[in-house]
């Protein structure tokens, strides 16, 4: 038997009893899936947030139909700026303030992915720093003042945002390594996705008056059709049908003062649950840049540069970045620059206002060869790291008050029964509902 032969035979093992057989779905059973015809398609199908107010939530019923649904596309716009008035960089992306879902009919609770990890698989899944700043600058650029209106365009002067809004079974590029597109109709019930905003003062400065809402808000798709669904996954009923994802757990500190020099910043991380950790990616934060106070413009996105990053487990040393030597760990493999193009809006509440750039790093300390948020369905084998012995040790650039923001990425499986409903599992040893 030639190499070629044996490798066409051979079948990727996953962490529970299930094998990959094609790039559209993975199940127990070989299926003809890989040889149906299917199609991309994307704009197909429109949802409107049922509400338009700030920190209000939306709940959003996406049909089980026969389809595999891929990246979720929201589209933001704002009311026209008033004088004295400016909106951060980044203001769509920091509009998803928190998104929840289910999978069906399930056994689990809603799982939550809030902003702050949107915000670092958005820097963990880009291996470019031209497609992050791409994505990042489409999802709503700086307003220092009213954008001039245009007689030929009603809504010329409406400032817009076109964001990708991570799901379980999607990722901000697809490609190469992408998440495989989830087939809805493997599902007895509709999959629910609650979208909450977030509040006006989260992304307006100045003293002009803040309106109560977006003007509007609308979600697509892409997805992936079956020529023939008479010979999908859906209709052919299969035992077992399991989607493997990279889930985040968001986890925060407590409010701590700024330390530059002498003794560091040391944190105690909280929040693990049993089971492979993959990464952990962190930022530190200004609370001054998170929300409007006195009037002053926000930056949400404005991590400190910290330094001397130090993470121990049990006293033990695993990551060490002597000065800001992050920025060269963050390249692995095929991996770019880490960086964002950022800007922040300097202090001030009425015009003119301006602006200074900056570039943006997080810390990605991985457990992991490759990083599995780039690539994003592979299961490697890494420690299942008992809670509360991780101390994170750092300088800050100033003794401002901040907060730390640090997301754990784990391993899990969705399992789909033949009777449609879902059931998760933490890589293959502890369900959720544990």
């Amino acid at each position: 038997m030639s190499e070629l032969a044996y490798l066409s035979r051979k079948r990727e093992k996953m962490a529970i009893n299930a094998a990959k057989f094609d790039d559209n779905v993975i199940g127990s059973m070989n299926t003809i899936v890989s040889s149906v015809e299917t199609s991309e398609t994307i704009g197909k199908n429109i949802y409107n947030l049922s509400s338009l107010l700030f920190g209000q939530q939306s709940e959003l019923k996406i049909n089980n139909n026969i389809t595999m649904y891929n990246r979720m596309i929201i589209f933001y716009r704002l009311y026209p700026l008033v004088v004295n008035q400016t909106v951060c960089r980044g203001w769509g992306f920091r509009m998803t303030d928190l998104v929840q879902y289910t999978i069906g009919a399930t056994d689990v609770p809603a799982i939550n992915i809030e902003n702050k990890s949107h915000f670092h698989s958005l820097m963990g899944q880009c291996q470019t720093s031209e497609a992050r700043n791409e994505i990042f600058r489409l999802s709503g650029d700086e307003l220092l003042a009213p954008i001039p209106v245009d007689p030929n365009n009603t809504y010329a002067n409406y400032p817009v945002a076109y964001c990708i809004v991570p799901l379980p079974w999607s990722n901000y590029l697809g490609g190469t390594d992408s998440k495989l597109p989830f087939e809805a109709g493997l599902l007895n019930q509709y999959i629910g996705v609650n979208i909450r905003l977030a509040q006006a003062n989260q992304i307006y400065g100045g003293t002009g008056a803040m309106p109560s809402g977006l003007h509007a808000a609308w979600i697509t798709f892409d997805q992936t059709d079956y020529t023939y669904p008479e010979l999908s996954l859906s209709m052919m009923k299969p035992p077992k049908t399991v989607y493997p994802y990279i889930y985040p757990i968001l986890n925060r500190s407590a409010i701590f003062a700024g330390s530059t020099q002498g003794s560091p910043i040391v944190l105690p991380l909280q929040g693990f649950i049993s089971a492979d950790l993959y990464s952990i990616v962190l930022s530190v934060h200004r609370v001054t840049d998170e929300t409007s106070t006195s009037s002053n413009s926000v930056s949400p996105y404005n991590a400190d540069p910290i330094r001397e990053v130090l993470l121990q487990y049990n006293g033990a040393t695993i990551y060490y970045s002597r000065e800001q030597a992050y920025k060269l760990y963050n390249m692995k493999s095929i991996l770019g620059s880490s960086y964002l193009h950022n800007s922040v809006i300097s202090a001030g509440t009425t015009a003119p206002f301006t602006s200074n750039p900056i570039d943006t790093y997080c810390v990605f300390i991985d457990f992991s060869r490759l990083r599995c948020l780039t690539s994003n369905y592979r299961f490697p084998n890494t420690p299942n790291y008992s809670a509360q012995l991780f101390n994170l040790s750092f300088f800050t650039s100033t003794t401002d008050n901040y907060i730390c923001y640090y997301t754990y990425y784990y391993p899990a499986n969705c399992e789909i029964d033949p009777a449609g409903n879902s059931h998760i599992y933490w890589g293959g040893q502890t369900p959720l509902t544990n």
